[in-house]
């Protein structure tokens, strides 16, 4: 695995289980994918970044969103390939789907969020994930509502900016 994509896994496997910032995960894997699979809304990466979306609104309490994200997280982990596969090889593709669809109908039952431990396949993986201490420490208000307190200055700047770019082309 190239060294980028390695680091953006570790970073990946790092929030998920260690700080269980599930918004990060996303940002992780959406940055990743816009770079090696813009658009192809099929790939597998896109089942990592629902799973994680589904992770942060199950524990939001947003349910209804936690279940759709769940079941689409669990349509496109279930039709990939593993053997050609570079990022889905690394885990227990049996576990893995069974975990989202446990956790997904979890959320849509209304059960309380629980934590989940991605099912790794891939040693250096799990030895870098050794490295660091497992502890069910309770999660901050930061991270649990980090989309509505981060600084969005940045994405309503560009999204201006296209828009006068819009109006000045017509």
């Amino acid at each position: 695995m190239h060294l980028a994509k390695l680091q953006a896994f570790q970073q990946f496997l790092f929030e998920f289980h260690i700080t269980r910032d599930y918004f990060e995960c996303h940002e992780i894997f959406e940055d990743l994918w816009k770079e090696i699979a813009p658009r192809q809304k099929q790939h597998e990466l896109v089942g990592f970044i629902l799973l994680a979306t589904g992770m942060y609104h199950w524990r939001r309490g947003n349910n209804q969103g936690g279940s759709r994200s769940f079941q689409k997280a669990y349509a496109l982990l279930n039709r990939t390939d593993v053997e050609n596969n570079s990022f889905l090889s690394k885990f227990d593709q049996n576990q893995l789907l069974q975990l989202v669809a446990a956790s997904g109908a979890s959320c849509e039952n209304g059960e309380p969020y629980q934590s989940i431990l991605l099912p790794l396949r891939d040693e250096t993986l799990q030895f870098f994930l050794n490295s660091f201490p497992l502890e069910k420490k309770p999660v901050s208000n930061e991270i649990v509502h980090k989309h509505r307190l981060r600084d969005r200055s940045e994405v309503i700047s560009e999204r201006e900016r296209a828009k006068q770019q819009r109006h000045s082309t017509h």
